[in-house]
């Protein structure tokens, strides 16, 4: 019962740099605190872990050790980072955590089990009863929710860490932006997360979740419980050509890489039925026999969450990019009456997002007007976009134009 008196583990330490995998048990590993200490001794040499001779904080530290160099995260310079970034890029997503490295007479960490047993969504309806979400395998919440309940208990070893030289670790859980301390070893009493309000300010685009983390080391999750938020998906890879994105983690996971390119569009400038229209101004291809020609844009894949009723007047969805209005295409005639020559501008803009592919023959009126053009900045049924309570993923088209634009940005905007 001696928290100083435990099993040790050696394994040599060689010059250069290596990597050294420490393997547990599931049953082993326990909620322990774990301490890697280094000795001076050869591996030919005993050696000699044995501890008393310090005093203070080094008390239970072995009389003989070599100092380590462990990381501490600094999170003020990586919050000065981040600041700098978005001036740079407003647009950038991750931040490189920054960190000290000093000297300390070992690398500890400790394990702990965070039981969660409940997951309450309260409504702002106070006849409402709470909704379960702790067994949903597709759990959402929106700003129209009042609270979030959880029932936990986190659990770590019955014995204390050793004398620690950063000061004590403190638990926090956090749902969005909003953070509460919860304490070790508690008899589950539950916490509530009132300040939704802010769920207002995330963009589709960012990752909503519950997580665990400690204070003093915020960057590193200890765990994350996720909802599901609208999701907009592209070919981010680059590996399916004009074919739908695949979805999958793998691919997700390359729209949070920063300075990755996302998916490389080609410009719609050329002549692909050789009729003397530019494509960006011809909405069918078709060769001179009639027949339509395999021409695709790039396809965009955007899934409403379950939560939101789609047919509700308010239930919209604002596309939000530089749109290039197809009505207002200019034709001048740099011919003459007799031989006309027709020279064709787009309007200002660097893309358009359609409804039907390049395949299919496009009206180029905004979809408000009864076209296939979605027009940017403007609140759009979930219905009029083809959304039902049925079908809640839609494919749209993206038409790149402009070859000034390096990095086409779209933003979705949806109210649920």
């Amino acid at each position: 019962n001696d928290p100083y008196d435990t099993q040790i583990t050696e394994f040599p330490i060689n010059p250069g740099k290596a990597l050294q995998v420490l393997k547990f048990g599931e049953g082993e590993v326990g909620k322990y605190h774990y301490y890697l200490q280094v000795n001076g001794k050869t591996g030919a040499e005993s050696n000699d872990f044995s501890t008393g001779n310090h005093t203070g904080v080094l008390r239970h530290r072995p009389n003989k050790y070599v100092p380590v160099k462990v990381p501490l995260f600094d999170e003020t310079i990586t919050n000065v980072n981040k600041i700098l970034q978005l001036q740079n890029n407003p647009d950038a997503k991750g931040t490189n955590a920054a960190f000290d490295w000093v000297y300390r007479p070992e690398l500890s960490f400790s394990v702990v089990d965070l039981e969660v047993s409940s997951i309450l969504l309260h409504s702002n309806d106070p006849e409402d009863d709470p909704l379960e979400l702790i067994n949903s395998t597709d759990p959402v919440i929106s700003t129209a929710d009042s609270a979030v309940e959880i029932f936990y208990n986190l659990l770590s070893s019955q014995f204390d860490r050793i004398t620690p030289l950063d000061g004590e670790q403190t638990f926090i859980l956090a749902f969005g932006e909003e953070e509460i301390e919860i304490t070790v070893n508690s008899d589950g009493t539950p916490i509530k997360f009132t300040n939704l309000e802010h769920l207002a300010e995330i963009k589709p685009e960012d990752y909503l979740s519950i997580r665990l983390y400690l204070n003093e080391d915020s960057q590193n999750v200890l765990w994350d419980w996720a909802f599901k938020m609208l999701d907009m998906d592209m070919d981010t890879d680059n590996n399916n050509g004009y074919e739908k994105p695949d979805r999958t983690l793998l691919e997700e996971s390359t729209e949070v890489v920063i300075d990755h390119p996302g998916k490389i569009l080609y410009l719609n400038t050329g002549d692909i039925n050789r009729n003397k229209i530019p494509d960006f101004a011809d909405f069918i291809y078709i060769n001179k026999q009639g027949e339509k020609l395999d021409y695709h844009f790039t396809p965009v894949v955007i899934e409403i969450p379950p939560h939101v009723e789609v047919g509700s007047p308010s239930s919209s969805l604002t596309f939000n990019y530089q749109g290039s209005d197809p009505k207002n295409i200019k034709k001048v005639n740099i011919g003459t009456v007799d031989d006309p020559e027709w020279e064709y501008t787009p309007a200002e803009g660097n893309q358009r997002i359609w409804l039907k592919d390049g395949v299919e023959q496009r009206d180029p009126l905004s979809i408000m007007s009864g076209g296939h053009y979605i027009e940017p900045g403007k609140p759009i049924l979930l219905e009029l976009l083809g959304y039902s309570s049925s079908n809640r993923i839609k494919t749209f088209y993206i038409e790149a134009l402009n070859i000034s634009a390096r990095n086409l940005q779209t933003e979705l905007v949806y109210v649920p």
